[in-house]
């Protein structure tokens, strides 16, 4: 522990390093710097006092060879808060290599993380969530950037967000991800999705986690294609109907005006431009094909 001498310290650690004794008991000031590669079982004593870090730092001391690790985790289950039940759950989860960005990521998310512009090292963020407050952050400092710069014009490069209605089952379940602050955290992320890589990084990582998308959540990812999609083309409306489907282009601008007057006087009756400049699709009565993928096509057969 913490309070012995550092010769004395370095003498019991010597001890078991060399093996000369077979069993070390110790407080967690073990977590950082030991490597011990003949040891393969560590039993952490009411584990649930300790933060979710610290619990994946006290299981790294074991298993540093090519002896299999143990680590065995105890709790007084009259201690358990909602809290620790949490750490110990994702800690279990957390078995393969390379989990100690996701732990670290799911910790930061608990804890909360502090101000970065201010003096609080913890809780500050958990308020907002750490996504919105990145976003909130990086809105300030664009803002700031405006204010200093007269000549450089800076603006976001999605100014809006497209409005998508679509008559499908588009949800993350309790089944699949039963805990709620991590469900909302999945939604933050995949609601700040801007890139079609960050979507498929996404999937992959939910999938690593949580087993096969559902129909609703893999329909959710379908959604943020579409999002995609319309910022590409500057749509900012696509309302699915009984009898066909509206698309209105943000501040009524169409990237290729030629292509939609074109079709607009061709004999096509699936496609016309309504009074109110918006296109309407109309497939009369029928649809035989994904609603993702059909709107995919028309939005494509635009440009």
């Amino acid at each position: 522990h913490g309070q012995l001498s550092p010769k004395i310290l370095e003498s019991r650690i010597s001890k078991f390093y060399n093996q000369e004794i077979p069993l070390l008991i110790s407080t967690n000031i073990i977590e950082n710097g030991l490597d011990l590669p003949h040891v393969n079982t560590i039993v952490v004593h009411r584990s649930n006092m300790f933060s979710l870090s610290g619990i994946y730092q006290l299981k790294g001391r074991v298993g540093r060879s090519s002896k299999r690790g143990y680590a065995y985790l105890t709790y007084n289950e009259n201690e358990l808060t909602d809290n620790s039940k949490k750490r110990l759950s994702l800690i279990n989860s957390f078995d393969q290599l390379g989990s100690g960005f996701n732990v670290a990521s799911q910790d930061l998310e608990m804890r909360g993380g502090g101000s970065i512009i201010g003096e609080e090292q913890s809780g500050f963020i958990r308020e907002i969530g750490a996504e919105l407050y990145h976003q909130m952050l990086e809105e300030e400092i664009l803002k700031q950037k405006q204010k200093i710069s007269v000549e450089k014009f800076i603006t976001k490069k999605n100014s809006y967000q497209p409005t998508i209605k679509i008559p499908e089952e588009i949800f993350i379940s309790e089944k699949y991800i039963d805990d709620l602050d991590l469900r909302m955290s999945i939604y933050k992320r995949i609601s700040s999705i801007e890139r079609k890589e960050d979507s498929d990084q996404l999937m992959i990582e939910l999938v690593d986690r949580f087993g096969l998308l559902p129909k609703p959540v893999f329909n959710l990812f379908k959604l943020i294609e579409l999002k995609i999609l319309c910022w590409s083309n500057n749509i900012d409306l696509v309302e699915f109907g009984r009898k066909g489907i509206v698309l209105g282009f943000h501040n009524n601008e169409p990237p290729n005006p030629g292509k939609i007057l074109k079709l607009g006087f061709s004999h096509n009756k699936q496609i016309i431009i309504r009074p109110d400049q918006k296109i309407f699709y109309d497939f009369f009565g029928q649809l035989n094909e994904d609603r993702f993928e059909l709107i995919k096509k028309i939005i494509n057969n635009l440009n």
